[in-house]
């Protein structure tokens, strides 16, 4: 599996011949295949190209609609909590999302500005308890004090994270950043 970030909340799985791509140009929805995706824009439960996609609703900023999705491919488990308006989950979302190899963490809002404070954002992360937790923002500052937050200061950018599901399997909230492509 490889997965490369694209600025924003966006990021892209790749998985043999299948791509991915979480939160493009700022929406809060998953495009599945190429040519022709599949969209998914909201919350429900999913299933295509042997993908499991649960999205959850959750409240945005200012009242708006977010969805939580939790993405199931090849025993990996991956979530992205796209834009959250406050500090938590609701308990009845964060009990159907479960166990988490991979989790997303936005810092921007899609017009710019951070949707949580990164210190929030991580104490937030731990709660899904990820073996992988990959902070999304092109601001170096909010990385920086994410990654402070997180005890984990000499974590440097990489282009992109290639995993086997043995890779993550014993991992406990290690921090993987992306740089933008």
């Amino acid at each position: 599996m490889i997965i490369t970030y694209h600025g924003g909340g966006f990021v892209k799985i790749q998985h043999g011949d299948l791509a991915v791509a979480w939160n493009p140009n700022g929406l809060n929805q998953i495009k599945i295949g190429g040519k022709a995706p599949f969209v998914i824009n909201g919350p429900g439960e999913y299933e295509v190209s042997n993908i499991f996609i649960r999205g959850f609703e959750t409240t945005g900023p200012n009242e708006t609609l977010n969805t939580v999705y939790v993405l199931s491919l090849d025993g990996l488990r991956l979530a992205h909590w796209g834009v959250l308006g406050e500090a938590k989950i609701p308990e009845v979302v964060s009990s159907g999302i479960g166990e988490v190899d991979v989790l997303f963490v936005p810092l921007d809002l899609p017009a710019g500005g951070a949707s949580l404070t990164p210190v929030a954002a991580y104490k937030l992360a731990l709660t899904f308890q990820p073996k992988i937790i990959v902070p999304l923002s092109e601001s170096d500052t909010l990385i920086r004090q994410f990654l402070k937050e997180a005890g984990a200061e000499e974590v440097k950018p990489i282009d992109k994270f290639v995993f086997k599901k043995k890779d993550v399997a014993e991992k406990e909230g290690e921090v993987i950043v992306l740089s933008a492509i």
